[in-house]
C-alpha cells in the first residue's frame, strides 16, 4: 500500500499562511491517528536571503554552523514596530525539535531587518548521515553484513557501528537524514518495494556500573522524532544495542542519537562543515490574529 497526498489542489488549498499540522486519522475516529506531518504554508511577498556563518563562540568554531538571515519588508505588510513584531525560525534539516523558534530581529536598516547573533542561530554541524541501503534482495549492499529470507519475509543485517565521537569527518554524499522508497528489481517503486525487517547494532563498551545512555535511531524513518519505537536497547553480555524495524525498501539515511544525554552525539561526531539543509521561516502578526509567514528561503 502507498497513501500520496497532493497540497494545493482544486478542492483544497489553505487561504492563510502560517504553520500546519497534516493529520492523518481513522476513518470514523478522529482520535486514531495514524500519522502527523508538520507543514509550513508561506507567502512569497518578502525576498530572504540566508548565509552560512563561523560560529563566533571559540568552542564551537570547529562544531557549529550560525546562520545569518535578512528579510525585506513587504509593501503590503503595515507594522508599527517590526523590531518586536516580526519573527523568524530555521529548521536544519527537518527537525522541528531543535529549531530556531521565533528569534528576535538585531537591527532594522530601512526595510531591511538582520537577525544574527542570536545563540539560537547556531547548530552543531552534527555528522555525515549513516546509511542503509534496502533497494534489492538479489546482493548485499555496502553496509550489509547478511542478508536472509524467510516465512517472514526479507532481513537485512546491517553491519556492525561503531561510535564516530572522535573519527576524522567524511566525505560521502547524504540525503541530510531523508529516505527514498525504491528497488531494484521492479517498477512503479511505491507499489512494489517489500517491507523488510532491519537489524541495526551499535558497538558500545560500558565500563563501571554507569547506566547505558538510550540510543535512538533518528532521521525522516522516525518522523524527526524520538519515539520508543526506536530506541534501541542494550545487551550488557554482547555490550551491544540493537534494534530491529521493519521498513519499507528503499534508501535510508539515520544517525545514532542520544537525546537523554549531556549530549546528542555521544556515539557521532560534530563537524564545522557538514553540509546541512535550512529552511527559515519570517513571522508577522495578522489583523486576524494569526501569524503570517510572509517570507521563506532554503539554504542545501
Amino acid at each position: 500500500t502507498h497513501c500520496h497526498a497532493r497540497i494545493p489542489t482544486d478542492d483544497l488549498a489553505p487561504i492563510v499562511s502560517g504553520n500546519y499540522l497534516l493529520i492523518v486519522h481513522r476513518s470514523g475516529t478522529p482520535d486514531d491517528i495514524v500519522l502527523m506531518r508538520r507543514m509550513v504554508v508561506f507567502e512569497k511577498s518578502g525576498g530572504v536571503t540566508v548565509e552560512l556563518q563561523r560560529a563566533i563562540r571559540a568552542d564551537q568554531v570547529l562544531t557549529h554552523q550560525r546562520i545569518r538571515a535578512t528579510a525585506e519588508l513587504p509593501t503590503t505588510v503595515r507594522l508599527t514596530n517590526p523590531m518586536g513584531d516580526v519573527a523568524l525560525s530555521v529548521i536544519q534539516n527537518g527537525c522541528w525539535d531543535g529549531a530556531a523558534v521565533a528569534v528576535a530581529p538585531a537591527f532594522l536598516r530601512g526595510d531591511v531587518l538582520t537577525f544574527e547573533q542570536d545563540p539560537a542561530l547556531s547548530f552543531s554541524g552534527s555528522d555525515h548521515w549513516r546509511s542503509a541501503d534496502l533497494k534489492s534482495t538479489r546482493y548485499r549492499a555496502l553496509g550489509v553484513s547478511r542478508l536472509s529470507r524467510s516465512a517472514d519475509g526479507w532481513s537485512f543485517e546491517m553491519t556492525q557501528a561503531k561510535s564516530r565521537r572522535f573519527n576524522m569527518q567524511s566525505g560521502r554524499p547524504d540525503l541530510n537524514g531523508e529516505f527514498v522508497v525504491h528497488n531494484d528489481e521492479f517498477d512503479e517503486v511505491e507499489t512494489s518495494s517489500e517491507y523488510v525487517d532491519v537489524h541495526f547494532s551499535l558497538e558500545h563498551q560500558q565500563f563501571g556500573t554507569a547506566r547505558p545512555e538510550d540510543v535512538y535511531i533518528y532521521g525522516a524513518l522516525s518522523a524527526w522524532t524520538f519515539p520508543e519505537t526506536h530506541r534501541m536497547v542494550y545487551s550488557p553480555d554482547e555490550q551491544m544495542y540493537r534494534l530491529t524495524l521493519r521498513l519499507k525498501q528503499g534508501y535510508y539515511d539515520y544517525l545514532f542519537l542520544t537525546p537523554n544525554a549531556p549530549t546528542l552525539y555521544t556515539f557521532e561526531g560534530e563537524h564545522a562543515s557538514v553540509q546541512n539543509r535550512y529552511a527559515a521561516f519570517i513571522y508577522a502578526p495578522d489583523p486576524r490574529g494569526l501569524d503570517r509567514v510572509i517570507g521563506m528561503e532554503r539554504l542545501e
